[in-house]
């Protein structure tokens, strides 16, 4: 979705726009806006998704915002994430949004800094949260999860994990009794438990299993190390900018965008 920036906002933001129109202009003069950015999104919504030919989600409309501002014009399409992944790395595929860093991927790619981070809650039948501030209090518990997924933090925890392949099976089971709770992102779970229409119907443990950074991926032949710089710097400054939180509350996610304490071993 396009995001207008009012005329209320402008003082708010002159600094970050300067550093964008000035960014812009070099890119210009540089040739780097020659042809568009050919850009994946996922289509995992709240992050990163299309609508109507453009970028939506918190995440995907936060990048493009950036990009645009650096003079970038983005030629976007939709990818599942092993694909999308493969193709960044091999620098057919300019950049990859809503993606995670790892050791092994960095080496082949350049990764943002975090532009939104995604915990891991355990979410529970209203009225049946327990006690959790360490591993320790997971001990006999029966946790839905998903297929593919992994879970280091409860690699030795004495738990249960019952895997299914999406999170709806879960959450019916749990609904049903049958579980303990389920691990869901902490802005995945609110976002489909809205569109299941059962916001009311659970609670999250007020402890997080873990904290996952999701940001962009450039392929080497698009950006050196400068032009990584550049796009970080520029993620940081509209971070305290009006825009971002427009952003963020379009999305219906500002309750969901915070920290949250985490489990301790």
């Amino acid at each position: 979705m396009a995001i207008n920036i009012s005329e209320e906002e402008d003082f708010s933001l002159s600094g970050y726009l300067s550093t964008l129109v000035l960014m812009g202009l070099l890119a210009f003069a540089s040739g780097v806006a020659a042809s568009p950015l050919k850009v994946s999104v996922p289509n995992n919504a709240p992050f990163a998704t299309v609508e109507n030919g453009q970028v939506s989600g918190v995440l995907a409309e936060i990048a493009a915002h950036v990009l645009t501002g650096m003079g970038y014009e983005l030629d976007v399409q939709v990818l599942p994430f092993k694909r999308a992944y493969h193709q960044v790395h091999k620098a057919s595929l300019d950049v990859a949004m809503s993606v995670l860093a790892t050791p092994k991927r960095i080496t082949q790619a350049h990764y943002s800094n975090a532009i939104i981070f995604e915990y891991t809650l355990i979410l529970v039948n209203q009225g049946s949260a327990f006690k959790f501030q360490t591993l320790g209090d997971l001990k006999g518990k029966k946790l839905g999860a998903r297929l593919g997924f992994k879970y280091p933090e409860l690699a030795h925890a004495d738990v249960q994990l019952d895997r299914h392949s999406d999170y709806q099976s879960s959450i019916k089971k749990l609904h049903a009794g049958r579980l303990d709770g389920v691990l869901v992102g902490s802005l995945t779970g609110p976002y489909l438990l809205q569109q299941l229409g059962m916001t009311d119907q659970f609670d999250y443990l007020p402890t997080a299993v873990s904290k996952v950074p999701l940001g962009i991926a450039v392929s080497y032949k698009m950006w050196d190390y400068e032009q990584l710089e550049q796009f970080n710097t520029a993620l940081r400054k509209f971070e305290n900018t009006l825009a971002w939180q427009r952003i963020i509350s379009t999305n219906g996610v500002t309750d969901w965008v915070r920290q949250w304490p985490l489990v301790k071993p």
